[in-house]
């Protein structure tokens, strides 16, 4: 099968234009000179008639009557016809018409012939003096088709007229046997000049662009400029020019841009940081309460244990008991400490059904979760992911926390607030996701507000209530995994945030 690229090249390119303007241009070059060539063979009929007419006014003008001179016109051109090309001459004298044929050419015409017509054009001759010229029917000439015949009608004198009929094929093969050598030239010229045309293009174009090519390919970045093709005053001169000044342009920027990209490095961990520390800052009263209850219990135990009136059965219980309340202290601080710490980021193979579930359980011991429920359905048979786990359950702690506030700010009359979870497999062109939707139930996002709430600094909460770049931390972290992140809500009813992660490959 042919490389339909190879077709495509610039020389290929410039071989096909060049052959189409130079076929182009000896077309229209055939067709003026066939013409021209037509005009002439023509004029050649017109003089070979001018001429016969010439001679017979001369001849017959010391012939006395009229008698004698048609009897004399009528012998020269029954003589005269016999070694021409004409096909028929008809012989006006004013009351009747005699056709002399050549007994040469065919009979295939003389049912195309119309007396009275031709009649009618020597009268007309005779009547105004002068030569009168006719085409008529029609044939294949060269290059469309034309007329068949040619009639040309010439007064002798005031009674007598002659009309000569041609046939014009014998013209048109004429052209027709010249044609062939001119498209045998076209066709010789063309591929000659295109052969020529490409060696020309390709070392004055080609190899240019090839070479300047191979050195903007070859450009590593490890200098700062590329030589010069050719002199200035050489387009392509000119073009090696403006590339080194566009490629010391680049080596400038390119610092500028490590610099910048570094401070926006730093500049974002301090964000999530800050929006960390900020979560962080939310959750600890309900740490601290969560804390408080087992210390009391313990306590209360400790209180038991000081009596001596009770069973070493009991005080076994009591200690077991304690044991049991500070080991859950200790999960509690454990799972603060760990959302708090400042760690190296890793993308990593995770679970994101045991991220979600450490999430829930660092949130649901809040105070203001107490009166709303959590509903899980996570369905994915595929659940990891390759992600830093800290910034994941940054990102859902972020997306609970607002769905949080989104219920705490609706009045439900006695309808408790709602947190669903869900998790499914999808697969779009071919690569496979796991989707997280957390919906709530509660004042959701107005229309305005949802195309805004992933730009940095947006809030709809009170000055001091929000920063306004958790939802916009959250965008950029799953961004930087590939992944997405989105939101639906109407107005009143509550919202739901969608995170689309790309399955890791080995996770199957």
């Amino acid at each position: 099968m042919v490389d339909l690229m190879h077709f495509r090249t610039l020389k290929i390119n410039i071989v096909l234009n060049i052959g189409i303007l130079l076929i182009a241009g000896m077309l229209v070059t055939d067709f003026i000179v066939t013409s021209i060539f037509k005009k002439e063979l023509l004029k050649a009929e017109f003089a070979r008639t001018e001429f016969i007419i010439g001679h017979i006014k001369d001849n017959i003008s010391h012939l006395g009557n009229n008698s004698e001179k048609y009897d004399y016109v009528h012998r020269y051109l029954s003589n005269i016809i016999k070694v021409s090309d004409v096909y028929l001459i008809y012989l006006e004298n004013g009351h009747s018409t005699l056709a002399i044929k050549n007994p040469v050419v065919s009979n295939n015409y003389k049912n195309k012939i119309k007396v009275h017509k031709i009649r009618q054009y020597s009268l007309q001759a005779i009547a105004q003096h002068r030569r009168i010229t006719h085409f008529f029917d029609s044939t294949w000439s060269v290059f469309f088709k034309d007329s068949k015949y040619l009639v040309i009608s010439y007064p002798v004198d005031h009674h007598m007229g002659i009309s000569f009929i041609i046939v014009l094929d014998r013209v048109y093969s004429s052209l027709r046997e010249k044609q062939k050598i001119i498209m045998f030239y076209i066709l010789f010229n063309t591929v000659f000049l295109c052969f020529i045309g490409m060696i020309r293009f390709s070392n004055i174009i080609i190899k240019p662009i090839k070479k300047l090519t191979g050195i903007v390919e070859g450009y590593d970045g490890s200098n700062d400029a590329l030589y010069m093709l050719n002199s200035a005053d050489n387009e392509f001169g000119l073009l090696s020019s403006s590339l080194n000044s566009m490629v010391n342009r680049i080596s400038d920027d390119k610092q500028k841009l490590e610099k910048n990209i570094e401070k926006l490095e730093k500049t974002q961990k301090e964000m999530i940081r800050a929006e960390k520390m900020s979560s962080i800052g939310k959750l600890s009263a309900g740490v601290a309460h969560e804390i408080g209850n087992p210390i009391g219990i313990v306590l209360g135990y400790l209180e038991l244990l000081k009596q001596e009136s009770i069973s070493d059965a009991d005080k076994k219980d009591f200690i077991n008991r304690s044991e049991v309340e500070i080991q859950r202290i200790d999960k509690i601080i454990k799972q603060l400490l760990n959302l708090s710490r400042s760690s190296q980021i890793e993308y990593l193979p995770n679970s994101v059904h045991d991220i979600i579930k450490d999430a829930i359980d660092i949130i649901k011991i809040q105070p203001f979760f107490s009166t709303i429920r959590f509903e899980f359905e996570l369905n994915a048979d595929e659940d990891v992911a390759m992600f830093d786990s800290d910034q994941l359950k940054q990102v859902l702690i972020n997306l609970i926390l607002n769905a949080a506030d989104g219920i705490g700010f609706k009045n439900f009359n006695g309808e408790q607030g709602i947190v669903q979870v869900k998790t499914i497999k999808i697969k779009k062109n071919d690569v496979s996701f796991i989707e997280i939707k957390i919906s709530d139930n509660g004042v959701g996002i107005s229309k305005h507000d949802l195309n805004k709430i992933f730009d940095p600094f947006f809030t709809t909460k009170e000055p001091g209530l929000g920063t306004g770049l958790g939802l916009w931390m959250s965008y950029m972290i799953i961004d930087e995994i590939n992944g997405f992140i989105g939101a639906e809500s109407i107005e009143g009813e509550g919202a739901t945030f969608i995170i689309k992660l790309p399955l890791h490959e080995d996770g199957k």
